[in-house]
């Protein structure tokens, strides 16, 4: 009986255990091990127009985070990686379609399409920063 009531609670320590990793590895993702990284030595700057604000997991972040789909001046459409979805609502960050803004990052290749992973973008005359001078996410 001993040895039975032993099992059984060995047993559902292992369950709990694993579910408790589980959900805590849900919660808290790692980025992508393939996912592009910022590259401080390649960043460019280039003004554009937000097309649309989208969050949902982002494998470079390793969260839900917040993208926006820009339309560039010189017309090239790209997917901007910001940060999560969290931080931006912490700051009171808010962007809208039509926001004509000012964009600093690395421009990558991303599942096939243009991205960029972005340090700061400037809106009106708002300064909102993602990643610091040498690229570290601020979050």
């Amino acid at each position: 009986m001993k040895l039975i009531t032993a099992l059984v609670l060995v047993s559902l320590a292992l369950i709990a255990f694993i579910f408790f990793t589980t959900v805590s590895a849900a919660q808290h993702p790692s980025p992508a091990q393939d996912a592009p990284k910022f590259d401080v030595q390649n960043q460019e700057t280039f003004t554009a127009t937000v097309q649309e604000v989208k969050d949902y997991h982002c494998p470079i972040s390793g969260s839900l985070g917040t993208h926006l789909v820009l339309k560039a001046a010189n017309g090239g459409n790209y997917e901007a990686h910001l940060a999560p979805a969290a931080y931006l609502k912490e700051f009171g960050m808010i962007f809208k379609q039509s926001d004509a803004v000012t964009v600093t990052g690395t421009k990558v290749t991303f599942d096939g399409k243009p991205a960029v992973i972005v340090r700061q973008i400037k809106v009106k005359n708002e300064t909102y920063l993602f990643r610091d001078e040498k690229g570290r996410p601020l979050w």
